[in-house]
């Protein structure tokens, strides 16, 4: 079940302790009034720190060859 490899990729990404969706410039919530622009730089900044290594091996497989070797 790796198709695009989205659950092997959430995975890697988990192992090595980034948030969700750290990698995404702007999110919808951003331009709600109760939104906290300092309190939400705060919260990616400690989220960008807070990577750490990994030793996991992650195996990902699916019965199309073809979804494997573009994944």
């Amino acid at each position: 079940m790796c198709g695009s490899g989205t659950f092997v990729a959430e995975a890697l990404m988990k192992s090595y302790n980034i948030a969700p969706g750290i990698l995404r410039n702007r999110f919808g919530f951003e331009k709600s009034k109760e939104h906290d622009p300092e309190k939400w730089d705060s919260l990616r900044e400690k989220a960008k720190n807070n990577i750490c290594q990994s030793s996991a091996i992650i195996y990902g497989y699916d019965i199309s060859l073809a979804a494997v070797s573009m994944t």
